[in-house]
């Protein structure tokens, strides 16, 4: 494994998880409430509305962790297409619930543990991860796609 393709992998799936954590906090700021984010953690990192180093250590720790699995077990470059996934997942329900004060999983019933199964787990990793791994989707592509989609939320957001 090459150093420079490790970083760029790093990167490619860095840039929309790191926007993500930019999106929460402006949004967070904004609001004035944390119910759009679902992740126990992530809630308890931006329960003070300081800007959340934590959050940004973290997602660089996942990163690296996935880049690794992307390069070391090919089984698991679905982890990598997810983890974007994830974000998308977590741009529209933030878009949604800047719109109508509530995230889609919440205004369908659901309670706080499925919420987060469906949106940190199921929607994101399998309903998204695996399928474009298996179509081999360029990631560099979803990538730009899904930061291009939390870039407007983000515009939202500081509106």
């Amino acid at each position: 494994m090459h150093l420079r393709r490790f970083l760029l992998l790093f990167f490619i799936l860095l840039i929309p998880n790191l926007l993500r954590q930019i999106v929460y906090y402006f949004t967070a700021l904004h609001t004035g409430s944390l119910a759009f984010i679902a992740s126990f953690e992530t809630q308890s990192i931006y329960a003070s509305f300081a800007f959340p180093w934590l959050g940004l250590g973290e997602e660089i720790l996942i990163g690296l962790l996935y880049t690794s699995l992307y390069f070391l077990f090919p089984f698991s470059r679905f982890l990598a297409y997810g983890w974007i996934g994830d974000a998308l997942i977590d741009f529209l329900s933030v878009f949604f619930f800047l719109l109508f004060g509530i995230t889609p999983l919440a205004a369908l019933g659901f309670g706080p543990i499925l919420h987060f199964v469906l949106r940190e787990m199921v929607l994101g990793y399998v309903c998204l991860g695996i399928p474009l791994a298996y179509f081999k989707v360029r990631l560099s592509f979803w990538s730009l796609l899904v930061s291009a989609v939390g870039a407007l939320v983000l515009l939202v957001a500081l509106l």
